[in-house]
């Protein structure tokens, strides 16, 4: 299966960009992160309107699909209350949701940081957007001179 997904990088210009998307996603294929390979597609500035739609387009469908996942264990639990634990433990579409809703990589989740870092909710993403703005004592994040580009792919997996 395909789907979109992206890397937010920070880069001088448009080439460097791709180029640093291309080694986050080629660590996502090597780290064994659900994705057999991948196509790069565009690049844009975060801060062109086609940089903002198409990273609230992909997270937008990411959030979606992670709130299908929580209504379906909500269903599960409240028609659940009479089962036993153990008809719990052996309902596999049941375990499924709760894995995607867990899940920091793969299918689950479409947008990355430099960091190869799955980007699970909405602090994460301001916090690459906004460069890190309470950079962690560890300095594994650095403040960048250069502009965030969203730089999308083609994932299969």
């Amino acid at each position: 299966m395909h789907q979109t997904i992206i890397a937010l990088v920070r880069a001088h210009d448009k080439k460097d960009a791709r180029d640093e998307a291309d080694i986050v996603f080629k660590k996502l294929v090597a780290a064994g992160r659900s994705y057999d390979y991948f196509t790069i597609d565009e690049a844009y500035k975060y801060d062109t309107e086609k940089g903002k739609s198409l990273l609230q387009m992909v997270f937008g469908h990411q959030t979606l699909e992670f709130n299908d996942h929580l209504a379906a264990i909500r269903n599960t639990l409240r028609a659940g209350l009479l089962k036993p634990d153990d008809e719990l433990m052996e309902d596999h579409e049941f375990r499924f949701h709760c894995w995607q809703v867990g899940e920091n990589k793969g299918s689950a989740i479409r947008v990355y940081d430099p960091d190869v870092e799955g980007i699970q909710d909405k602090s994460h993403l301001k916090n690459v957007i906004e460069d890190w703005p309470n950079l962690v004592a560890d300095g594994k994040h650095k403040k960048s001179i250069y502009p965030l580009w969203v730089v999308s792919a083609d994932g299969h997996y």
